[in-house]
């Protein structure tokens, strides 16, 4: 005798994408694709600011060319503040960078085509719950922007849709891009 839920496994299995995308045709289900696998490698990451080199590394081949030369920018604008101020004052940017909320996610409850924005957009249900109280969950949407680059859809920039105090709003590469054109080279020595 099998146990009683051993043949709804497939079925579970089944409707774990129609969970996650309401996608329709084949390009969206390969975008809603590249979107998922982008998140399940940010969501593990529990570092704070701009992630490692070994990091942008890993995520390089799910996200654009510009998008990581943006974090490879962004990282280096890190390292030249660093020295700078002798490591007297916080980063240049703090809490979870993938993010409208600084603590970032715990996980996606949603990935839905973005109909009302141009390009290839997503909008990414996120959720976060407080580690203090099992019970309180912080829910948010961030929108997502593919690219097709070798031959695959893959991350070329999020916008953050932070609409709460102190939530994170704008393009990431954006500002990773402005954080490299204001943070000064170091001077020779």
């Amino acid at each position: 005798m099998r146990p009683w839920h051993q043949p709804t496994l497939p079925l579970l299995l089944l409707a774990v994408p129609a969970f996650f995308c309401s996608c329709g045709n084949g390009k969206d289900q390969a975008q809603s694709r590249a979107v998922l696998a982008f998140y399940d490698q940010i969501i593990p990451i529990k570092e704070g600011g701009i992630p490692s080199q070994s990091t942008i590394d890993r995520l390089a081949p799910l996200v654009s060319r510009s998008f990581t030369v943006a974090l490879r920018a962004g990282l280096a604008a890190e390292a030249r503040h660093a020295r700078r101020v002798r490591n007297a004052e916080p980063p240049l940017v703090e809490g979870a960078l993938f993010y409208s909320l600084f603590e970032g996610a715990d996980r996606i409850k949603a990935v839905t085509p973005d109909r009302q924005t141009v390009g290839n957009a997503f909008l990414v249900s996120l959720e976060y719950g407080d580690p203090r109280d099992p019970m309180q969950f912080t829910q948010w949407q961030d929108r997502v922007y593919l690219s097709r680059e070798r031959g695959r859809w893959v991350v070329d920039d999020l916008e953050l849709l932070g609409g709460w105090p102190f939530g994170r709003r704008g393009r990431l590469k954006r500002i990773l891009n402005e954080l490299a054109l204001n943070e000064p080279e170091q001077p020779a020595k």
